[in-house]
């Protein structure tokens, strides 16, 4: 940071350059007065007076004109500031430095309840509304943003907590550059709440069934890949009167048939912690990943698994109790010291498909 004698001796230095006019503008006063006082006047000697006056004036214009040529561009230089933030006028701009704030749009105060003077007054206040468990990435973006090179874009994305709009997301996107030999930075802050939930629910479609609510197969197998080397069992369950279900009773009761077997696996799972993770694989067909040999999985299952999920289900919409009949496959995906391959897997988990539908 530069001082403020610091800045006072780079604006001299900066001013100094309109000075030419100075020298210029006395240079064309003495002509004007020597011409005035030999040729038309015809005066045989000049007095004192005849230099200090053209001097003095020459001096005192010189400098004027010069300060009004300094102040004239340096206003021209803000206007082009302006001129560059009203490019993203939709969105709150700030331009400041690491002490205080230049600019901040007046937009603030609809993002967080608080007027822009409230934030240039007390620059530390902004730090404030940053959520708790944010406030450590907002320091190193801070420290980047100070300590980077000019010119470089960067952006976070984190919360703010404010009373008016409780929690929401927002878009911080800076560059910096050098002015007047200080660092300034120019920010666009964005609320990206809307943002961020539709991508949120389109990760969660990515990876969440949409019927039953568990994973998918493409979040089961990253769950396996998860789990370091040790050995891999799963159940492959296939419900046989899926089909018959749908046609006699309609896709409403078969949907609640399968979110019924879903809790259900949920539930084991949350009762058995070698059970890894559950989800639909495809259609009728669930999969549970345990963490132990085929042999320990079978014997579980046989034990008390099978019976729990294999229990009727009632249908509270037509008052039902429709019966499930069940049939599975147990494989051994992985050995202790063996490796994950995630292809090697699926080709397993295909063929125990397979074989659940020979028919």
């Amino acid at each position: 940071m530069h001082s403020l004698a610091d800045r006072r001796t780079r604006a001299f230095r900066e001013w100094l350059k309109y000075a030419w006019r100075i020298p210029v503008l006395a240079a064309f006063l003495w002509a004007a007065v020597l011409v005035q006082l030999f040729w038309v006047l015809k005066v045989p000697q000049m007095t004192p007076e005849m230099y200090i006056v053209p001097t003095v004036v020459s001096i005192v214009f010189g400098v004027l004109w010069s300060s009004i040529a300094y102040y004239r561009d340096k206003v021209r230089q803000e206007r082009l500031f302006m001129q560059h933030l009203a490019e993203d006028s939709h969105d709150v701009l700030i331009l400041r430095t690491q002490r205080r704030f230049i600019f901040l749009s007046p937009r603030i105060e609809q993002l967080t309840g608080y007027p822009a003077e409230v934030f240039e007054m007390t620059p530390a206040f902004w730090e404030q509304l940053i959520y708790a468990e944010d406030k450590a990435q907002w320091r190193a973006h801070q420290k980047k943003m100070w300590q980077g090179e000019n010119g470089q874009y960067r952006a976070l994305e984190f919360r703010l907590m404010t009373p008016m709009k409780g929690v929401f997301w927002v878009r911080h996107e800076v560059t910096c550059f050098e002015y007047e030999g200080e660092r300034v930075c120019r920010c666009v802050l964005r609320d990206i709440t809307i943002e961020r939930s539709l991508k949120e629910a389109l990760e969660q479609l990515h990876h969440v069934d949409s019927v039953t609510q568990l994973p998918n197969r493409t979040a089961f197998m990253a769950c396996l890949q998860s789990v370091e080397s040790q050995p891999l069992s799963v159940v492959m369950l296939d419900i046989l009167n899926m089909q018959q279900i749908n046609q006699q009773h309609g896709i409403e009761m078969g949907d609640a048939v399968l979110i019924a077997l879903a809790e259900r696996l949920k539930q084991l799972q949350a009762e058995h912690d070698k059970v890894i993770c559950v989800a639909r694989w495809v259609g009728d067909n669930f999969v549970v990943a345990y963490a132990g040999q085929s042999e320990l999985l079978m014997q579980w299952w046989h034990e008390k698994a099978e019976v729990v999920v294999g229990q009727p289900v009632f249908y509270a919409e037509a008052a039902t109790l429709v019966d499930v009949r069940l049939r599975y496959e147990v494989l051994q995906l992985s050995g202790a010291s063996e490796a994950f391959e995630q292809s090697a897997m699926r080709k397993k988990l295909h063929a125990a498909y397979v074989r659940l539908h020979r028919l």
